[in-house]
C-alpha cells in the first residue's frame, strides 16, 4: 500500500532581520624571517627581515535586514585579537661607495606592531 505525500513550498521567513556572532581561535604562532644579499660597490649588501605572528581569538559579527521581498542589506565585521607579538623589523647593511669595509647599517623596527584593516603599520626608524 502506498500513499502520496503532500508537497508545500517553504514558508516565507517570519523575521525580516538577522544577526550572526562567531568566535574562533588561531592558536598557531610563528616568526617569518627573510634574508637577502647582493653585490654592491665590490662588497656585499644585506637585508634581513623578521615578523613574529602570534595566535589569537577570531571574532566575527554580522547582521542584515530584509528591505523588500527578496532584497536584503547586510554588514559584517571580522577581527583577530592577538597578544603582543614582539619586535618586527628590517635591518639593512649597505656598503659605502667612498670607503671600503665601512657599511651603513640601518634598523627599522616596530615594537608590538599594530596592524589596521588596510594593512598599514606605524614604525620607528633607528640607526645601528
Amino acid at each position: 500500500m502506498s500513499g502520496a505525500a503532500e508537497v508545500r513550498a517553504q514558508p516565507s521567513p517570519s523575521r525580516a532581520g538577522f544577526i550572526n556572532v562567531n568566535v574562533g581561535a588561531q592558536p598557531q604562532r610563528r616568526t617569518i624571517q627573510t634574508s637577502e644579499s647582493f653585490p654592491l660597490y665590490d662588497e656585499t649588501a644585506t637585508a634581513t627581515t623578521n615578523q613574529p605572528i602570534q595566535g589569537g581569538v577570531v571574532v566575527d559579527v554580522s547582521g542584515g535586514y530584509r528591505v523588500w521581498r527578496r532584497v536584503a542589506l547586510g554588514v559584517g565585521l571580522s577581527s583577530v585579537i592577538r597578544s603582543s607579538g614582539g619586535d618586527a623589523g628590517v635591518t639593512v647593511s649597505i656598503p659605502d661607495p667612498g670607503f671600503f669595509d665601512r657599511p651603513t647599517r640601518l634598523r627599522i623596527a616596530r615594537t608590538r606592531p599594530r596592524r589596521t584593516a588596510d594593512g598599514t603599520c606605524n614604525c620607528r626608524r633607528t640607526r645601528c
